[in-house]
């Protein structure tokens, strides 16, 4: 079920739902051929947008990623 949905189910029943946004990328992502410096650059600039764009509605993206 989607989040609107799970809220009108269990709302009713006092509890409440809370969104968590994450992301995550795992070390292959860099080590891979096709993976370009401009395709990095855009994926977190897109990542930048995002959060900004969370930050303006009060949340925030939590980004995990693994290090070796």
């Amino acid at each position: 079920m989607n989040y609107e949905t799970n809220c009108k189910l269990l709302e009713p029943q006092g509890f409440r739902l809370f969104l968590v946004p994450f992301g995550y990328t795992d070390p292959w992502f860099y080590q891979w051929v096709d993976v370009g410096k401009a395709r990095v650059r855009f994926l977190f600039e897109s990542l930048e947008n995002l959060n900004s764009n969370l930050q303006k509605l009060g949340s925030e993206l939590i980004f995990l990623s693994k290090v070796q």
